[in-house]
């Protein structure tokens, strides 16, 4: 049996070097996939509680406007459109990551396509001109265009996420979340002028 393993031709460093980035790129597309499923149930929760708490707000206070001044009805109506603007803030923060995960899933999509991969994980080399591919930053935090702490070694700059990209109207229109949040903030606002004025 020592034989037989010691006639077995010894990998080299590039063929290891290869196999053990490939490794990475597998495990960090299934911590990609999983982040993301996290992150859209965490997403699909939260506009749920804003619903329900936004909901459950006006159906009480309709329900006991009959005790109230004019003006205290409208107000407190007014005052349910904030319900779905902190759960829209919660979700900003949430949909932000997930936007990001999406990145780098784009950047290793592009990655698997390109010479790089071909020089760094197919023929195992070392780097490429000195720089690297950043392996393994699920949500793109580590290895950015803009991180707080300096990464060892260079890095091919177009395979790093911009945390740049994913902020203010980029973020708030994304999807449905403009739709479902605005919606339900103007009804409170319409609801609110409607009382205002009967």
């Amino acid at each position: 049996m020592d034989t037989e393993r010691l006639l077995q031709p010894m990998e080299t460093l590039p063929t290891l070097r290869g196999k053990y980035r490939w490794e990475l790129l597998l495990k960090e597309t299934d911590q990609i996939q999983d982040t993301i499923k996290n992150l859209d149930d965490i997403i699909f929760k939260t506009k749920n509680f804003g619903f329900l708490f936004w909901g459950g707000s006006l159906f009480l206070i309709v329900e006991h406007l009959d005790e109230l001044e004019q003006w205290k009805r409208a107000v407190l109506i007014l005052l349910t459109a904030l319900i779905p603007l902190l759960f829209w803030i919660m979700d900003y923060y949430w949909r932000k990551y997930l936007m990001q995960c999406g990145q780098r899933e784009r950047h290793i999509s592009h990655f698997l396509n390109s010479e790089a991969f071909e020089r760094l994980v197919l023929k195992g080399e070392k780097d490429i001109e000195g720089k690297q591919f950043p392996f393994f930053d699920v949500v793109g935090w580590i290895y950015t265009k803009t991180a707080d702490v300096k990464t060892e070694g260079p890095f091919l700059e177009e395979y790093l996420v911009n945390p740049d990209e994913f902020k203010g109207w980029r973020v708030i229109k994304y999807k449905d979340a403009k739709w479902f949040y605005g919606v339900m903030i103007s009804v409170s606002v319409v609801f609110g002028m409607l009382y205002m004025w009967l």
